[in-house]
Formats: structure tokens, C-alpha cells, sequence
């Protein structure tokens, strides 16, 4: 039997800080993700921003904070295989990288707090993203809430309340950035 070329190439999928934490909670699995995704080949990696998150961790009951940022490192390994996602010459690629190296690598940007609790989006600068949420009223924790298959229908929902559509914000938000097809 011959294969399918789609089934020939790994599938990079890239799982948002919140699905982490639901599958660290054991509120989710891989296998219920895999079903979802229905792919072949599919490499699951983290990036500097799971990094940056696990660092916001703060000690609660009788954990500290050095094992609780531990047990997501180590919950980030075994969910990407430590398989890390990175941008060179403004392609992604992936590569293997254990993330409790890149935590020590980082450890020294950490100090600005500020900066992580606002958000990490490389294309689109925080005073754009200040200015889109405050127009439309979105609170990120609201959207971080949201099941990961209804937040489209949730903005949507949101920017129709305030008299926008969805598409063409989408638009704006892409002239605003300069962004591309490939973004």
C-alpha cells in the first residue's frame, strides 16, 4: 500500500499554555487531543512562551514554587517529547531540547513579570493587543477560559455585541501587524 504524502511529514501541533494545564490536571488526555486532531505523525512541541508561563507559578499549600515550576517542566517534556518549537530566519522549526534547559537559559529574562503576565505574542506588539482588548471589551481570562474548540465562536459572539464582525477585524488586526498569509 502506498502512503499518503500528508501522512509522510510530521504534523506540528502546538498546544496553548491552558491545554498543559488541563492534561497536567489529568481534565484532558493526549489520546482525547489526538482523536481531535485525527493526523498521522503528529509533534507536539513548547516554546519560550509555556516557558515563560511555567516561571509565573506561585507556591500554594505545601508547594513550593521551585516544584511546582518542576512538575510542568517535567509535564512539557513528556507531552512534546521535548521537542521545542522555535522561529529561525522566520520559519518554525522544531528540534529536540529538554525544557528544564531552555528554563535555565531563560531564567534571567524572568524578572519582568509585567511583560509575561501580558502575554507573548511575537507579532503583535503589547500596546496593539492593549488597544484591540480594550475596543472590545475582551479580558484575556475570559478567552483563556474558553474550551479551546469555542474560542473563535466566543470573540465572534463578543465583537458582534459591540457591532463588529470577526472577519474583519481579522483583517485589521493583520494590516495593523503587517502581517502575511503565512502569519
Amino acid at each position: 500500500m502506498v502512503q499518503r504524502i500528508e501522512d509522510m511529514f510530521p504534523v506540528p501541533v502546538y498546544l496553548d499554555n491552558n491545554i498543559i494545564v488541563a492534561i497536567e490536571k489529568k481534565e484532558l488526555s493526549i489520546n482525547a487531543i489526538n482523536e481531535i486532531v485525527a493526523k498521522n505523525n503528529i509533534v507536539y512541541g513548547y516554546s519560550d512562551a509555556h516557558i515563560y508561563e511555567t516561571d509565573t507559578r506561585a507556591a500554594f499549600d505545601s508547594h513550593t514554587k521551585e516544584e511546582l515550576v518542576a512538575e510542568r517542566l517535567n509535564t512539557i517534556a513528556t507531552i512534546t517529547n521535548n521537542t521545542f518549537f522555535n522561529r529561525v530566519d522566520n520559519q518554525m522549526s522544531f528540534s529536540p531540547f529538554p525544557p528544564q534547559k531552555r528554563y535555565k537559559i531563560l531564567q534571567q529574562q524572568f524578572h519582568d513579570k509585567d511583560r509575561i503576565r501580558q502575554g507573548f505574542i511575537e507579532n503583535m506588539s503589547f500596546e496593539n493587543r492593549r488597544i484591540w482588548r480594550e475596543k472590545f471589551g475582551l479580558e484575556t481570562g475570559e478567552i483563556n477560559n474558553q474550551p479551546e474548540h469555542k474560542i473563535f465562536q466566543y470573540i465572534a459572539e463578543k465583537l458582534k455585541t459591540k457591532g463588529f464582525s470577526l472577519a474583519d477585524e481579522f483583517k485589521e488586526f493583520k494590516r495593523l501587524n503587517g502581517a502575511t498569509k503565512k502569519t
